[in-house]
């Protein structure tokens, strides 16, 4: 750790002594957006525009706040107590998953595909933060969203995001593997969902500030990879309209095996589509 004053240095100085501090944790693109949050934050928008101010007490003892957080690992969404996603901000502390540009790519992907008249009635599974169902429940503003949660401490963030962005979203606590009565008799249009869907395998690699931060439980599967989406699919068979449709997000290494799931369950139209990065990230199912 290196001894230094950011009382005694220009905005511009900060900036750099700062994103130099972060690279020792962080690749130099990631640490570059996260110095961007950090002082978009502390300073301002127009931060870039005023780099010759100095640094004052208040703002130097925040600045030394979130670099000993980082410094632990602590992914930056969290220290600042919210993320962008979709052009809208959301709060989120460690019992939500920090929303994914990924699951931006869902939300378009939903909204390039389907007509808004035919949408009337949407259920999404595993909400967390709240941020696909608070997005579908703006972009299909006449439709009825209904998201659930096994964990009461995600959907209380949730609501607290919905009531921020003025979404009309009901919020449900249960188990996708116990559902209750009231969801089974629910017939919707669209089920979406981002399980959880990394292996144990596949977590040995993963960086600090996700393992020891993130939710396991919105992250992980214990033993077989597909078991969140078998539960989906069955859900599926009792719940979804005519003509409805189910958007997934994936784990690419199984994705063929997910798409065997629906067709096993008699869906006909089944798509696995590709992210922005070539990998196979989605399923569509009509």
């Amino acid at each position: 750790m290196r001894l230094f004053s950011f009382a005694t240095m220009t905005r511009k100085e900060v900036i750099n002594v700062f994103q130099t501090d972060v690279e020792l944790i962080y690749d130099k693109g990631e640490s570059s957006a996260i110095t961007k949050l950090v002082m978009e934050h502390v300073f301002g928008l127009n931060y870039k525009s005023n780099t010759h101010e100095n640094v004052n007490v208040s703002q130097e003892t925040l600045l030394r706040q979130y670099l000993e957080r980082l410094r632990n690992y602590e992914p930056v969404q969290y220290i600042l107590g919210q993320a962008w996603f979709c052009n809208h901000i959301y709060k989120v502390n460690s019992s939500v998953l920090i929303p994914r540009p990924e699951t931006e790519e869902l939300i378009l992907l939903i909204k390039q595909n389907l007509k808004s008249s035919h949408i009337g009635s949407i259920i999404e599974i595993g909400t967390g933060s709240g941020c696909i169902a608070i997005e579908l429940s703006l972009l299909f503003a006449q439709a009825t969203v209904i998201a659930t949660d096994i964990s009461e401490n995600a959907l209380e963030m949730a609501r607290k995001n919905a009531e921020s962005l003025r979404a009309s979203v009901s919020f449900i606590n249960e188990s996708l593997f116990v559902p209750s009565s009231k969801t089974i008799q629910t017939k919707v249009d669209l089920i979406v969902s981002n399980p959880p869907y990394i292996t144990q395998q596949e977590a040995t690699q993963m960086h600090p500030n996700v393992l020891q931060w993130e939710p396991h439980t919105a992250l992980f599967v214990k033993e077989n990879p597909l078991e969140f989406y078998i539960a989906i699919a069955s859900l599926a068979t009792n719940i979804l309209n005519d003509k409805g449709y189910v958007f997934l997000e994936l784990n690419p290494d199984y994705a063929f095996q997910v798409a065997q799931c629906f067709t096993e369950k008699g869906f006909t139209q089944v798509e696995i589509v590709k992210d922005i990065s070539g990998k196979e990230r989605f399923l569509k199912v009509q």
